[in-house]
């Protein structure tokens, strides 16, 4: 004999394979009826259903298989664990669940799905105006009591979360990481922006700022509000390093903010905007030939992040010029190289992408994979905020 609830949340009684819902409850007792429409059989429990005062009467149709009954019991004690701990994440529950019991995969939808309703039902009411989430007094009451650092703008629609452990930690890193996630995103903001702190090897998100857009003077007002955030907690941001993709806005907000802070370019994200360029002159054929003297050449072209931010200009004039294959595809890749990342003028000058191998952090492919373990919990894209 076995008590759980049913997909509504009333009391579900299971013994010997067959189902029965309370029909009445005493001080003392509580009799039971099958669930099944139209059968008669009834029992009589205790007032804990531990024990039967009174024997179930006969069925008039067949037991419940065990699939049935271990799905019904998976669900049960996921919707338990959900309210019992409301930031466990929604996969572990649901694989650990599922593990040690005969269920298939096909089952973990329905089993997220029943995590999802009974965690809406603690959450308040999904605002149906940014207005109305600027304007909310009491966010501890929204599921953010381990933060107790909120920081708002309206007129810029700027909404930046985190905890006074987390900006002491930022401030006290060399090294900040910086990406932004869409999908992910709530309702009514353009993008969900996080700034992570890496130290002793350890990558920790330490601040999510929910962002209108993506222009240079939303970062700019993003990175003074946190400024001034440390500044009344007497913390000094320390950092040497900001690491980010190749957003030009960051980039120049980063240098607004914080001048004798070191910009360091994400080596996969140049990577990728160097290949995108040569699939964009069409020379993809040619890069994958290992026997083309143009793809040689595109070769040594990607290795020079790997030497030193004072010498790679004049490999590239002297050195790579002349093995330069006499090619217009060759010679537009090579102008956007030197115009983008070598021109004294250039927005992404050697300084930002050189010295590759004397990085403590080479990438921000850790945040990204941040991002996609946050997204993956969730059930649909831009969720709402709660």
């Amino acid at each position: 004999m076995e008590l759980i609830q049913t997909q509504r949340g009333a009391p579900c009684l299971i013994n010997d394979g067959l189902r029965y819902r309370r029909d009445k409850k005493r001080e003392s007792h509580a009799t039971w009826r099958c669930c099944l429409k139209g059968c008669p059989s009834r029992c009589t429990t205790d007032h804990s259903a531990t024990v039967f005062l009174k024997k179930p009467s006969d069925h008039t149709h067949e037991k419940l298989s065990t699939p049935q009954i271990d799905i019904e019991k998976a669900r049960t004690s996921v919707k338990r664990k959900a309210v019992e701990d409301m930031h466990e994440h929604v996969d572990k529950m649901v694989c650990e669940e599922i593990s040690p019991s005969p269920l298939s995969y096909k089952h973990v939808r329905a089993l997220k799905s029943a995590v999802y309703r009974e965690r809406c039902k603690l959450r308040p009411t999904i605002p149906k105006s940014i207005e109305y989430l600027f304007s909310a007094a009491e966010y501890p009451a929204f599921g953010l009591e381990s933060f107790d650092v909120i920081i708002r703008d309206e007129p810029n629609k700027i909404l930046i979360i985190t905890s006074e452990d987390n900006l002491l930690h930022l401030s006290a890193c060399e090294n900040i990481l910086g990406d932004g996630t869409f999908k992910s995103c709530p309702k009514f903001f353009e993008q969900l922006y996080t700034l992570h702190g890496y130290k002793d090897g350890i990558y920790s998100p330490c601040v999510f700022a929910l962002l209108s857009d993506k222009k240079k003077p939303t970062y700019i007002r993003m990175l003074q509000l946190l400024q001034s955030a440390c500044n009344e907690r007497n913390f000094t941001v320390s950092l040497a390093t900001v690491h980010t993709d190749l957003e030009v806005t960051m980039i120049s907000a980063v240098h607004y903010i914080w001048p004798e802070a070191v910009v360091a370019l994400c080596n996969f994200h140049l990577c990728q905007a160097w290949y995108r360029k040569i699939q964009a002159f069409n020379l993809t054929r040619d890069y994958r030939d290992v026997k083309s003297l143009v793809g040689r050449w595109l070769r040594l072209v990607f290795a020079l992040p790997t030497l030193s931010a004072d010498s790679v200009r004049e490999y590239f004039l002297t050195t790579l010029t002349d093995l330069m294959p006499d090619t217009t595809k060759a010679n537009l890749f090579a102008d956007y190289i030197y115009g983008t990342y070598l021109h004294q003028d250039c927005s992404c000058p050697p300084i930002m992408w050189a010295d590759i191998f004397i990085r403590n952090v080479k990438t921000t492919n850790a945040c990204e994979a941040i991002h996609r373990h946050f997204q993956s919990s969730l059930q649909t894209y831009h969720p709402n905020i709660f």
